[in-house]
């Protein structure tokens, strides 16, 4: 049987942060607010571009 998943860790956001962190050399919580800016601007420039029909 598999152990339980912490919540602590497996939430989305945290799970994201988490990979995040573990790919990089190193990283701070500026590195940090760059790559989810970026993140959400891609998601609303996706959900503007499927709301208007574009393809």
């Amino acid at each position: 049987m598999l152990p339980k998943l912490d919540p602590l860790l497996h939430s989305e956001l945290r799970l994201a942060i988490m990979s995040i962190l573990a790919g990089a050399d190193e990283a701070d919580f500026n590195y940090l607010k760059v790559i989810f800016t970026f993140a959400g601007l891609v998601l609303v420039a996706t959900g503007l571009i499927i709301k208007h029909q574009y393809k």
